[in-house]
């Protein structure tokens, strides 16, 4: 099912480029590159988050848990990681090759709209900042899955 243009709340691009080994019918093998997936994240007003294939328009995979629109989304392709925000105040990370998502813990922090979100998906310190309705901002520390003080 493809997603109506009026209905996208927040949206991610993705373009690889693959190398991969070909052999001929000699048995030598050749390195090739092709121009690999183009996907999309996109995030829905009634909060799920949809993979697509953009070539096909496909939907590759379905993620729920945010119970109001998206706000925003980033994703790290190399790691097939993706976050997102919602007008819910709940900031999930989902791994985008099971379609599996945990919500980040916020202790003591009051739940609001969350508008923006960026990240860095530095291996071993990877960090998200989110800025919230009310002003706040949040760093997020994306290894133990919750909000640092």
């Amino acid at each position: 099912q493809t997603s109506d243009l009026a209905d996208i709340a927040a949206l991610a691009l993705a373009h690889s480029r693959h190398e991969r080994q070909v052999s001929d019918s000699t048995g030598s093998s050749k390195s090739v590159q092709d121009d690999g997936d183009a996907n999309a994240l996109v995030g829905q007003d009634d909060g799920r988050v949809q993979l697509l294939d953009l070539a096909s328009g496909r939907e590759i995979r379905v993620f729920t848990g945010h119970s109001k629109r998206i706000e925003a989304i980033c994703a790290d392709w190399k790691s097939q990681q993706a976050i997102s925000a919602g007008g819910d105040g709940h900031v999930f990370l989902w791994d985008l090759t099971i379609g599996i998502g945990s919500e980040l813990r916020a202790e003591g922090l009051r739940r609001c709209c969350t508008r923006a979100l960026v990240a860095d998906w530095t291996e071993g310190k990877a960090k998200a900042l989110s800025g919230n309705d009310d002003g706040r901002l949040v760093l997020w520390d994306l290894e133990k899955r919750q909000a640092e003080k």
